[in-house]
């Protein structure tokens, strides 16, 4: 909790003084990954340690946080020559397939809504 205060004011300070870059550059998916996960786990470090009784929503909050720090892993296996390559692929086919992941959600959601109306009418 403590490294993510310390995240927390380093990232406000860069978001102060390079705006534009913060915001406009390449590597803003990576800047709003650390600001989003930073931000998640002095939250839940405030529900848990001030004994805050949020219910479902601590484990929301705890399942989100979970995620963006594993994904805040595959940044930092970018350093690395064995697993750069592999990182590197993974995010070029993600962005070949970002159109089809599109339509596919679109799909599930039509088909979700085509089965939520028949069990309506059951």
């Amino acid at each position: 909790m403590i490294y993510s205060f310390t995240e927390l004011i380093f990232l406000i300070g860069k978001m102060m003084n390079h705006a534009s870059e913060f915001f406009l550059s390449r590597r803003f998916v990576w800047n709003f990954l650390d600001l989003a996960s930073s931000l998640l786990v002095i939250t839940f470090g405030i529900i848990v340690f001030g004994y805050f009784k949020a219910g479902k929503a601590a484990l929301v909050i705890a399942g989100l946080t979970c995620f963006l720090l594993w994904l805040k892993l595959f940044y930092y296996m970018r350093l690395f020559k064995p697993t750069s390559s592999f990182i590197r692929m993974i995010i070029e086919m993600f962005k070949d397939i970002r159109i089809f992941i599109l339509i596919f959600i679109i799909a599930i959601f039509a088909f979700a809504n085509f089965y939520y109306v028949i069990e309506l009418g059951n």
